[in-house]
């Protein structure tokens, strides 16, 4: 587990990014938003990060792969790991954009009941789930639309309230729109297209470091702009899926 933030000599106002830490300098003067005393990690084989000793536990340590790195290395660290206390409770955002609205950039499964919490917590919040470990196909689409099907995976993200994106290492994410909850088997989800650009324009604005939206790393969604609501493209979803055999339907991952 591991943070990207941490505070000079145990001052708030004092934010020291990863990227800034000098062993010379900062040894044994940084620690987290708890006040717990961390280390430095830059090698060359592991993403830089604060570790805390050994035995530790803390409710700012976060778990840090390279999914979770792609999404935070787009931001300004002003903008990161933003530290929430209210009611002697504290929280530690992983982003708050420029209009305070927080974006929760989730990988591993958790449980409802801290979905819930941070729900509760942060009010004016999104999730980003992480879903590039679920076997899904597209089943049909209509111009930004989509309907999916999951076979496997963790479901987890269903229980979120807030509004909902699910990254399936595209350059965009799908907008969870609503579920097909007569499904007893293979759960069966409807979804609009965000292009990147799109995406940063109403939820990374103000946070995003020069020329973040220009990454090329992703392929692309694939689509045409029609004009209907998704009311309208639902009835075309559903029609086109009788048309389709699933060894038709095209996977959702990266090409």
């Amino acid at each position: 587990m591991s943070i990207l933030i941490s505070y000079l000599d145990g001052d708030a106002t004092k934010r020291l990014h990863i990227n800034d830490y000098d062993k010379a300098l900062h040894k044994g003067r940084v620690k987290c938003p708890e006040g717990h005393d961390v280390v430095g990690k830059k090698g060359e084989k592991v993403i830089w990060h604060y570790a805390h000793t050994k035995g530790q536990e803390c409710k700012a340590s976060r778990e840090m792969g390279p999914w979770h790195k792609w999404w935070q290395d787009r931001v300004e660290p002003d903008c990161l790991e933003i530290r929430m206390k209210r009611d002697g409770i504290l929280h530690i955002a992983d982003m708050q954009n420029g209009d305070d609205t927080v974006v929760e950039f989730q990988k591993s499964v958790v449980k409802p009941e801290i979905i819930r919490e941070r729900e509760e917590f942060y009010g004016n919040m999104i999730w980003v789930f992480c879903c590039t470990e679920l076997v899904s196909k597209v089943v049909s689409q209509r111009g930004r639309f989509l309907k999916l099907k999951i076979t496997q995976g963790s479901r987890y993200f269903l229980e979120a309230r807030k509004k909902t994106f699910l990254d399936f290492d595209r350059k965009g994410v799908l907008e969870l729109l609503s579920v097909d909850s007569t499904r007893k088997t293979n759960t069966v989800l409807f979804a609009r297209i965000w292009t990147l650009s799109e995406f940063d324009a109403v939820y990374m604005r103000g946070c995003l470091k020069e020329k973040a939206s220009g990454r090329a790393d992703r392929q692309p969604y694939v689509f045409d702009e029609i004009d209907e609501t998704f009311e309208q493209a639902k009835k075309s979803l559903n029609f086109k899926q009788k048309q389709k055999t699933q060894k038709n339907c095209k996977k959702l991952g990266p090409e």
